[in-house]
């Protein structure tokens, strides 16, 4: 029973990682284009939302790296489930 529960569990971990990464190459693609009208149009007003978009940027990286983290945790128990180790 706890066996299903980690995988239904794993498989949701995975989409959302999934997700966080496509998350992250469009914040990724977004900086990049506003880091290019930043050199053609360096406006206060565009330097706080890139700002803020940077930012953005960094706390999906964070949140991406806990979830592999707590992937890689949950793959080891499934693992260990596995052998009977648990």
């Amino acid at each position: 029973m706890i066996a299903t529960i980690i995988r239904d569990f794993d498989s949701k971990a995975e989409d959302a990682s999934r997700s966080q990464t496509h998350l992250f190459s469009a914040l990724d693609r977004l900086t990049s284009e506003l880091d290019q009208l930043l050199e053609d149009v360096p406006l206060p007003f565009i330097m706080q939302h890139a700002t803020k978009l940077s930012n953005i940027r960094k706390r999906v990286s964070s949140l991406n790296a806990v979830l592999r983290s707590v992937q890689h945790r949950l793959d080891n128990i499934d693992r260990m489930m596995s052998f009977g180790s648990i």
